[in-house]
């Protein structure tokens, strides 16, 4: 038996769970080995009483008012934030749980603070390291997305050791992947026993015969553990698209999660272009961004399976982008829905998306919200973020109100090559076709790990080789210092929310891709003095 989890430390704004434990679940059950999987993130949220039922955003959308849906946020994350305070941290419900000492970028600092007690230290001896005693698996595994599940990851892992468990505790994700050859240190390997990069799935199968047989674990692949002293990286396979799994869903309390309920849903692992210059999310699934997509007919029946076992008709696809060819596939495929599907996902600026024949097509298969990379209006210099999108934006943007999909833009300020002219052009972009857009974010730019941008030079952090976001500093003429960059993003975030507070509210994102936003008086909302909330939902 294996036995999965996810740590908390992740965003509470999904209505569903991560990918990366269904997909794992149905590769490995698919292989008779029986897999149990615990989503800890949500659980401790809930066990604080922090919890959004989705009749609490309906309800706070039928009042019209910025208050109202303060009153509903902010009652969950408070009680988060209070607790928090207790044990020295802070606790955001989009940003996870952070101590105020730990350097999450820093292996000693993260070392030494999981040794504190947390908010999670009761519920994780009490509830959850008794039922694991108690299944003896031979692996247990932690699925890391973000910096701020690591240091929890290690509390649960002490904690879990200090109860008597001797088997296999493994770490794995997308952002375990990116810091995984910093993490090669003894002390790591003192609490825990291996890491896996990329995909899990044959690391997890492998290890789990290998250790029923007592063999050798150096053909496990994409493993890096411990022995006799040294630490071992094996060879890496990445998964083909033959072998990727039906995600399953069992097990997992769909109706703990925040908002409106949905499942995620998967066609592509990776991105199929994955070469824009700034964005290194797709690293987590190869050095090259990407390992293939299934056919839209396949994606089809893992939906069908969902909704017959799950009950849900609602997805989020967590590709990266979208591709074309898959949603025609699926639109070949309508006559084999069970029911009628509403999804929403990524997608590109590229020409598909003004073809009208199309978009109406998308729209029958049940595609109700796109997330665009906008990331800058057109110029010339926007050329330096390397997306090579070339459909013009406000075209795709009014065809895909007429075929009522409704739209998400992503903006990036201050990369090197732009600067003030670029945003304010893109801000006035954006209020000048506001009735186009549902919902914006206004990102700074980061220079991200396994990303290489002109313009900059890394500024060299020896005691923080965990952290997942260089500090620079410009290396080129009319490029913005980090802190200009902040202050850039910041005063524009704050002009978006005086101006259309309903782009960035948790609330009204929890409501939009799944109801109808006609009836809604937006000019009516008015503007509560104090907190506020800029939220991006996670990729």
């Amino acid at each position: 038996m294996i036995y999965l989890a996810i740590p908390p430390g992740w965003t509470l704004h999904p209505g569903g769970p991560h990918i990366a434990l269904p997909l794992l679940k149905g590769y490995l059950e698919g292989r008779d080995v029986e897999v149990t999987v615990r989503d800890l993130n949500i659980e401790t949220a809930n066990y604080f009483k922090a919890q959004i039922e989705e009749n609490d955003v309906v309800n706070a959308i039928a009042n019209q008012s910025i208050d109202a849906l303060n009153s509903v946020y902010f009652g969950s994350e408070d009680r988060l934030a209070a607790v928090a305070k207790q044990f020295g941290g802070k606790w955001f419900a989009h940003e996870g749980y952070q101590h105020l000492e730990c350097d999450l970028g820093n292996p000693e600092s993260v070392r030494d603070v999981s040794l504190y007690r947390s908010p999670f230290t009761e519920y994780f001896n009490n509830e959850v390291i008794p039922t694991i005693l108690r299944a003896n698996p031979k692996i247990v595994g932690l699925s890391i997305y973000v910096p701020s599940q690591v240091l929890t990851a290690f509390e649960f892992s002490r904690l879990l050791r200090s109860h008597g468990y001797d088997g296999f505790i493994v770490f794995g994700g997308n952002h375990i992947t990116r810091i995984a050859q910093d993490m090669r240190l003894d002390w790591v390997f003192d609490i825990i026993d291996g890491i896996v990069t990329y995909q899990g799935e044959k690391t997890l199968y492998d290890l789990h015969s290998t250790l029923s047989r007592s063999g050798d674990l150096a053909a496990v692949p994409n493993l890096i553990w411990r022995k006799d002293g040294y630490i071992i990286e094996n060879e890496r396979a990445l998964l083909k698209v033959p072998e990727f799994a039906r995600p399953n869903f069992d097990g997992i309390q769909a109706d703990s999660y925040w908002g409106t309920k949905y499942l995620p849903m998967i066609g592509a692992r990776g991105c199929f272009y994955g070469k824009c210059s700034f964005c290194a999310i797709p690293y987590g699934w190869g050095p090259k961004n990407y390992i293939g997509r299934s056919q839209g007919a396949e994606v089809v029946s893992w939906m069908n399976d969902a909704f017959e076992h799950q009950g849900t008709n609602r997805f989020k696809f967590v590709d990266e982008a979208l591709h074309p060819r898959m949603l025609r596939e699926m639109v070949a495929a309508k006559s084999e829905f069970s029911t009628d599907f509403q999804f929403e996902g990524y997608v590109r600026f590229d020409t598909n998306w003004t073809d009208v024949k199309f978009l109406n097509s998308c729209g029958d298969i049940g595609l109700r919200k796109a997330y665009l990379g906008l990331e800058l209006a057109p110029s010339e210099n926007r050329v330096v973020l390397a997306k090579a999108d070339h459909a013009d934006p406000l075209v795709v943007l009014k065809k895909m109100k007429d075929a009522g999909i409704k739209t998400h833009i992503f903006c990036l300020f201050g990369y090197p090559g732009t600067g003030v002219d670029e945003a304010i052009r893109t801000a006035e972009f954006a209020f000048n076709n506001a009735d186009l857009i549902d919902t914006l974010d206004i990102f700074p730019f980061y220079y991200a790990r396994h990303t290489n941008v002109q313009g900059v030079k890394v500024v060299d952090e020896p005691s923080r080789p965990w952290r997942t976001e260089h500090k620079y500093a410009p290396d080129a003429e009319n490029v913005l210092w980090p802190e200009e960059v902040e202050v850039l993003a910041g005063r524009m975030n704050d002009i978006a929310w005086q101006e259309r507070p309903y782009w960035s509210h948790p609330i009204y994102r929890m409501f939009s891709p799944w109801h109808d936003t006609d009836s809604i008086q937006f000019e009516n909302w008015k503007l509560v003095p104090g907190k506020r909330k800029t939220a991006a939902l996670p990729a």
